[in-house]
């Protein structure tokens, strides 16, 4: 099946992205080390966190629709400059279960 956008659906579409790279252009420049990947896993972790308890690598990814390892490497390099940390399940040790660090909370609220 094949759908067909009208005319004022191409125009709210390239108006909308149009805007979300002005949006994009008017941030702050990001600290090294970190991209805008990296951010967005910074505000899933910080949402999980609200209406659940910590995710894991897996809850992060299902959000996204992206695999693991492209989460597990995202993970990986905001463990490297201590933005989160893992940490071990309470209940089953081989669940690993992601936080943020003070310094990945200030970067979050700031960004």
């Amino acid at each position: 099946m094949t759908h067909k956008l009208s005319i004022d659906a191409i125009k709210t579409l390239l108006i909308a992205c149009h805007e979300a790279k002005r949006v994009v252009e008017l941030q702050p420049p990001l600290p090294e080390g970190l991209t805008p990947g990296n951010l967005k896993v910074l505000d899933y972790i910080e949402y999980l966190e609200r209406t659940a308890q910590p995710p894991k690598v897996s809850d992060i990814a299902d959000l996204l629709q992206v695999t693991r390892p492209g989460i597990t490497r995202l993970v990986s390099e905001l463990q490297a400059i201590n933005v989160i940390e893992k940490i071990s399940d309470d209940q089953d040790k081989r669940i690993v279960r992601l936080r943020m660090t003070d310094a990945g909370r200030k970067i979050h609220a700031y960004y």
